[in-house]
Order: structure tokens, then C-alpha cells, then sequence
């Protein structure tokens, strides 16, 4: 019986030591654990703001948004917005919520531009300077630094720094063409409601031009004739829009072509 006791007794004490044993273990474990967690696991609040990647959770099943726990791996956010995914160095960039679309971004900026040669216009003609034809040409300048900051700011913000040709003329084509009808819409309301007079103010300017240069009466007297039939607001109008968009649309080809940038090559994994 003393043996059985002693044996129990030995036995007993063995099991306390291999309890205590695994509990320390476990206890280990569970702080490592923790500590893994922290340095290699993320949040799902912080995994679903920052992937895009299809899932399956326990609880939700499967959606869009988020990494499952058992895959997410070591994420870390720059201050440019990229991710860097261990044993993946390539970074990929956040979605953002952009409209990439060329003709919403070409109005946006052809309204910009429109409104911009109107305000200059005002100026001018606050200042009546507005038939001086060497300010005139300042509004050219004007479209060109428009221009060129909208499809810089089109390819870089909106479209992450990609925008091959055919895109950036199209951009600046569009550009031109939403400005140029609002300026067209101004310089008409100009001649028939603001200042119906200005049409005669140009006829007196081109005749003084003419007779500087020494043009005779009767050749002046038909050229004025034959002028007067387009110095109407509507056929100024028309004209005004048809040149304005010509131009424009060179001066948007040189800019797509300068400042255009096309995608780099991606290399071929074997």
C-alpha cells in the first residue's frame, strides 16, 4: 500500500511538472503569437481600405475589398499611396475614385480656359484696349499655359503619369472646343447686347488701316462693301468659332506631341 502511495504520489507530482510545463509553453506560444500578429498581420479595417482583391472570410464569405486572414501579408503605405507587399517588390498604386474620362476632364478644363479669355477680354475691354491687336495675341499665350497645365495635370493626377498621344490630343481637342464656344458665346453678346456699337468702332479701325496703307477711294470703297456683308455678329460668329478651333487644334497637336507619355513596357516573366 506505501508503494501504491508513493507511486501515486510520484505520479502526481509528474503530472504537475508536465502541466506546468505546458501551460508555460502555452503561454509562450500565445505571446509569440501575439507578437506574429502584430508585426506580420494587419487589421481588417486597415486590409479593407487598402486592397481590392477578392476574399473569403468565415463570417462575411466571400467578397470584394479585403485579404482573409490567413493570406494578408505585410503590408506598409508609403507617402505616395503605394503598397509594398513582402516577397512582392513590384508596388501596385490604392484605387482612387477618378473619372479617367477624357471628354468630363477636356470640359472641365475648356470651361477653365473659356471662362480665363473672357475675364482677359473683360479686362481689355474695361481698359478699351479690346481692338488693339497686339493684346489680342496675349490671348493665344493664355491658351497655350491653360493647356498645357490641364493636360500635364490630366496625365499626372488623373492618370497616373500614362497618357499616350491619341488620348492627349483628344484632351486638348476638347479643350478648345468647349472654350472656344464660350468665348464665342461671350463675343456674341458682346456686339448685340452689351456694346451693339463696337461693329462700327471695327469698320472705322479697318478703314484707317486701309487708307494707311494707300489704298485708293474706289478699291477702298468695295472693300469696305464687301467687308460690311461679314461684320455681322452672326457671320463674325461663325468665322470667329471656325478660326479659333483651327488654331486651337494645331496648337493642341504640338502640345499632345511634346507632352504626351506612353506606357513603359512591362517585362516579360519567364
Amino acid at each position: 500500500m506505501a508503494h501504491k502511495k508513493n507511486h501515486r504520489v510520484h505520479m502526481d507530482t509528474l503530472s504537475g511538472h508536465v502541466m506546468t510545463k505546458i501551460f508555460i509553453n502555452n503561454g509562450i506560444q500565445n505571446i509569440l503569437s501575439k507578437i506574429h500578429f502584430h508585426e506580420k498581420r494587419a487589421s481588417y479595417l486597415y486590409r479593407t481600405a487598402t486592397t481590392v482583391y477578392p476574399c473569403f472570410l468565415p463570417d462575411l464569405g466571400e467578397f470584394n475589398g479585403s485579404w482573409s486572414y490567413k493570406t494578408c501579408p505585410v503590408c506598409k503605405i508609403t507617402k505616395k499611396k503605394n503598397i509594398f507587399v513582402r516577397d512582392n517588390p513590384k508596388p501596385f498604386t490604392i484605387m482612387e475614385n477618378k473619372n479617367t474620362s477624357v471628354f468630363y476632364n477636356g470640359l472641365i478644363w475648356g470651361a477653365i480656359l473659356g471662362f480665363a479669355g473672357i475675364i482677359y477680354n473683360v479686362i481689355l475691354y474695361m481698359l478699351d484696349q479690346n481692338l488693339t491687336q497686339a493684346l489680342g495675341y496675349a490671348g493665344i499665350l493664355i491658351t497655350i499655359i491653360i493647356l498645357i497645365i490641364g493636360l500635364r495635370s490630366f496625365r499626372d493626377n488623373v492618370r497616373d503619369g500614362v497618357l499616350p498621344f491619341g488620348p492627349a490630343f483628344l484632351f486638348g481637342f476638347v479643350v478648345i472646343l468647349v472654350s472656344s464656344l464660350i468665348g464665342i458665346i461671350y463675343a456674341y453678346l458682346l456686339w448685340t447686347v452689351i456694346d451693339p456699337d463696337i461693329i462700327a468702332r471695327m469698320k472705322d479701325l479697318q478703314m484707317e488701316k486701309m487708307l494707311e496703307k494707300g489704298v485708293p477711294g474706289e478699291a477702298l470703297d468695295q472693300a469696305m462693301e464687301i467687308s460690311g456683308k461679314f461684320m455681322t455678329p452672326v457671320m463674325m460668329a461663325i468665322f470667329g468659332f471656325i478660326s479659333s478651333l483651327f488654331m486651337g487644334t494645331i496648337v493642341a497637336l504640338i502640345i499632345a506631341a511634346i507632352f504626351k507619355k506612353d506606357e513603359p513596357e512591362q517585362p516579360v516573366i519567364e
